[in-house]
């Protein structure tokens, strides 16, 4: 993908860091991820985040995709058929999928140092900035935020 962007943008500077714990040499515009936080285990979104908004110029934007409600349904329903009923094991999903919004409000509760990056988040959903289409709701999703932290 990185190098994919490279060829198309080649005025533009691509890097792939780990995303808990970067630093850039200056500030940049935009922080672009698509599905970083959905690998990256819930405990770590607040140092992802952490790093996204440090490296972020004032009015830069975190562009992201993370997946919304039921966007695996079928995948898991699928999985959870062959480890439940052919292999007699249990199943558990280990992702929450938010609902546009939902997923801003449940990451602002947890963002600790970040507090900033999930501030701009949640202006831009209201604002609709993006494509003016509901804001976050198309194309760019929310973050999904640790499950356990909401049972």
């Amino acid at each position: 993908m990185i190098g994919l962007a490279r060829a198309r943008h080649p005025d533009l500077r691509f890097v792939r860091v780990d995303a808990t714990n970067f630093t850039l040499g200056e500030p940049v515009d935009v922080v672009f991820s698509n599905a970083m936080l959905r690998w990256i285990d819930c405990e770590k979104h607040p140092d992802a985040l952490a790093c996204v908004s440090a490296a972020l110029a004032p009015r830069g934007q975190f562009v992201f995709e993370c997946g919304g409600r039921d966007c695996c349904a079928r995948i898991h329903g699928a999985l959870a058929r062959v480890f439940v009923v052919a292999r007699g094991r249990g199943y558990e999903i280990p992702f929450w999928f938010p609902t546009v919004g939902g997923g801003v409000r449940a990451a602002r509760r947890g963002c600790g140092p970040a507090g900033d990056a999930c501030g701009a988040l949640r202006s831009a959903h209201e604002a609709g900035r993006f494509g003016g289409h509901g804001g976050l709701d198309s194309p760019v999703r929310e973050a999904p935020v640790c499950r356990r932290a909401h049972r």
